[in-house]
Order: structure tokens, then sequence, then C-alpha cells
């Protein structure tokens, strides 16, 4: 029973006593606790009422009402967690300067870590299944005419954009296929660009951006990712257009055989950056880590006014603002 089990979107620690939906923590009492992990551990077999009454009251009185009640409970709030969650357009269409009056303090509040998970779980909902469909039809082009292909191929390369849309909600400034390459590049150098602008999401986005390049070898695997992204997004342009080569099916089946493990650890890497460990310290919390960087933006931006590289003291290293001096924000 050690570890964690996985069923569907939840995900139960076993350990912690801890349940998630979609990263989204349930809230569930000592007794739904106890009865989860019985549950668990039973592996898939049938558990008696006795056998839960005796795990969730351990030696307490309880009665089959009370077994019922708990349940209902337990289902109410993983339902609430499971609903939960941000309206990701209007958050977005929230229009505030991001360094004004609170200097970023903003991004410390719940709304906007809800944002985060949700634009992280919007995008791996969408991306497996793409994956596999890239890869169905590469296999299933080889069998078909070329003239067939434009058909074949045109709603997977709108997919994709649509994908780089939803990368865009973590990563700054990567709305259309021509924005990747800036960012493999910012990986590769582990350094990112200054915020455009004073819209809160694109400090927000630089400020992820910046965990991702600070967490070990994340950039690495997210340049490969992204890499890898473009040479499918630039292969199902050329299918749906009917520029392609003979040999680009095969190419492009090639890379949707190997996307999948560049995801995984692109994934990973998001995973580390946005979702708490339990019992996180103090300071290194998903909002408090976002609103210390989003206000060092704006501190660094007060003091240069967005003039030259490495403001602020950030010198060579990536926990510095590097890359491209942007204007300033309109609100200082």
């Amino acid at each position: 029973m050690r570890g964690r089990r996985r069923f569907g979107k939840a995900e139960f620690d076993v350990l912690a006593g801890r349940l998630t939906v979609d990263g989204k923590k349930v809230e569930l009492d000592r007794s739904g606790l106890a009865i989860l992990k019985r549950l668990v551990a039973a592996g898939g077999q049938p558990v008696a009422k006795t056998d839960l009454m005796a795990a969730g009251w351990r030696g307490r009185a309880a009665h089959e009402n009370s077994l019922a009640k708990a349940i209902s409970a337990a289902m109410l709030a993983f339902a609430l967690a499971a609903c939960a969650g941000t309206n990701l357009a209007s958050y977005e269409e929230d229009d505030f300067p991001a360094c004004f009056i609170d200097h970023g303090a903003w991004a410390g509040e719940p709304r906007t870590t809800r944002y985060v998970e949700d634009s992280f779980h919007e995008l791996d909902r969408h991306f497996v299944p793409f994956i596999d469909a890239v890869e169905r039809s590469a296999r299933e082009a080889a069998d078909k005419p070329r003239g067939d292909w434009g058909a074949l191929f045109e709603p997977l390369h709108i997919e994709a954009g649509a994908n780089i849309v939803r990368l865009g909600r973590l990563l700054p400034r990567m709305e259309r296929a021509t924005d990747i390459a800036p960012m493999i590049s910012q990986m590769d150098e582990r350094q990112i660009w200054w915020p455009r602008g004073g819209r809160h999401t694109e400090y927000l986005r630089v400020a992820i951006a910046e965990e991702v390049v600070n967490h070990q070898n994340s950039s690495e695997h997210m340049a490969r990712f992204l890499t890898r992204l473009s040479e499918a997004e630039a292969l199902l342009l050329d299918l749906r257009s009917g520029d392609a080569s003979l040999d680009a099916p095969a190419r492009l089946h090639e890379i949707a055989l190997a996307l999948p493990d560049d995801w995984d650890a692109a994934l990973f890497g998001f995973r580390r950056v946005i979702f708490d460990r339990p019992n996180m310290p103090v300071g290194e919390s998903l909002s408090e880590r976002l609103q210390f960087r989003v206000r060092r933006i704006c501190e660094a931006y007060s003091t240069c006014g967005g003039e030259g590289n490495h403001c602020g003291g950030g010198g060579g290293g990536s926990d510095g603002l590097t890359g491209e001096p942007m204007e300033a924000p309109p609100s200082l």
C-alpha cells in the first residue's frame, strides 16, 4: 500500500493521506481518509461494511448510517474538486497592469495559482491525444494517395496551433509556431526575456519560465520537447498545404514516436514547478515563488526602466532578468 495510487484524474498519496483531483486537493475528514486507505489496500476487491466501519472509526461506535454519510461527504468533496477551476479566458481578460498598486502581489493570490494549475491540466488533456492522432495519421498516410494528405493533416495542423496557444499560458510569448524558436533559445541559454508591456499574464508566464529554467535540468528537457514540437508542426504544415516530400509522413511518424518521451520529460518539469509537495516549507509554495518573481521584475523595471540586460542585479545567472530589453510597464 506504499506510494501513490492513481485512478482517472485522481491521485492518492497513501503515506501522506492526501487525495487530489487534477492536482487540486480534496478535503476529507479522518474517517473518510481511513476508509479510502482501506479501499486502496483491498486492491479493487470488495470490502465488507463492517471492515470499512472498523477502519473509519477504530473502536468507536459507528452505524451504517455513519458510513453512508462519510462516503457521501467524500463523493461530494471529490466532485467539487473535479468541477472547481478558473475560467482561463476570464482570468486573461482581466485588464490591470502587472506592477500597478500592489507591485505584483496579485501573483500570490489563490486565483492565480488555480489559473496556472488549470492551464497545465488543459494542455495535458489535449496534448497526449494530439500525439496519438499524429502518429496514427502519419502511419495511415503511407496507404493514401498524396492528394488526400491535405484533408488528413489539416485538422492536426490546426490542433498543433491550438496546443501552442495552450502552452503559451505557461510560457511567455508563445502564440504561434514562429514563437517556438525564440523560446528554445531562451531555454538553451537558461535566460528568460523581459516581459513585454504591462499585462499581468505576461509577467506571470515569465515567472513560470524562470522557475522552469531554475529547476535542475528542466530547461534542457523543455528545449528538446519544443524542438520536436516545432519539427512536427512544420511537417504538418507542409502536409496540409501539399508542399511535403514523399518521405514526409515517414519523418512525421518518427517524430510522433519520439514525442511522448520528450513530452513526459517536459511534463515532469512543469509538475515539479507548479504543484506543491505536502508540507512545503514556507517561502517555497507556488504562490510564494510566483509572487516573489513578479515583484522582483516590477522592482527591476522601477529601478532601471527596462533598459539593458541584467537589470536589477540579475548578472549572468538564470535568476536575473535577461535577454531583450522591452518597454517598461505603462504604470511605472
